[in-house]
C-alpha cells in the first residue's frame, strides 16, 4: 500500500479487501488484498493503529507482480 493512501493516515482506515478473495495456501496470505486470514477475521476489532500497522506492511507482503495495476 501506497504510504500516501488516504487508508493510511485520515480518519478510521479502510479495509484493503478488493473483493478477490482467494487464500495462498502457501503464504497464508489473501492474494487480493495480502491479510492474513487472522488479520482479515480481526479486521473489525482492530483500533485504528492495529489497522494502520496492517496497511503498512501489505506492501512488503506483496510480489512485484502482484500489484493490480495500482
Amino acid at each position: 500500500m501506497n504510504p500516501g493512501d488516504p487508508r493510511c493516515h485520515k480518519g478510521p482506515p479502510l479495509s484493503p479487501c478488493i473483493k478477490v478473495c482467494r487464500v495462498d495456501r502457501d503464504a497464508n496470505l489473501c492474494v487480493g488484498c495480502w491479510r492474513t486470514v487472522d488479520e482479515i477475521a480481526a479486521w473489525y476489532r482492530l483500533r485504528d493503529d492495529e489497522k494502520r500497522a496492517v496497511l503498512a506492511d501489505l506492501a512488503r507482503r506483496r510480489p512485484p507482480a502482484a500489484d493490480h495495476g495500482a
